[in-house]
């Protein structure tokens, strides 16, 4: 067994200095780890969270081949 810590995903928003309605958010989850629901999971938790501060919309800008995010995006 070994002591290494690995990074398995990360969600975060950015409020946007102009309009603290709205803020912008990225994220990433490991290869591996893609197709566990870790990231549907992780951006319900963010938005609710979003909503609890105050927030009315979340934006995010995908390439449009990047079906995974797109996916990910819509079933939220």
């Amino acid at each position: 067994m070994t002591d290494e810590k690995e990074l398995v995903a990360s969600f975060r928003y950015f409020i946007e200095p102009t309009n603290s309605r709205e803020a912008e958010f990225a994220c990433i989850v490991a290869d591996h780890y893609q197709g566990r629901c870790i990231g549907s999971t992780l951006l319900r938790k963010l938005a609710s969270f979003a909503r609890l501060q105050g927030l009315e919309y979340l934006l995010s800008t995908a390439f449009s081949g990047n079906s995974q995010f797109l996916c990910l995006f819509r079933s939220v």
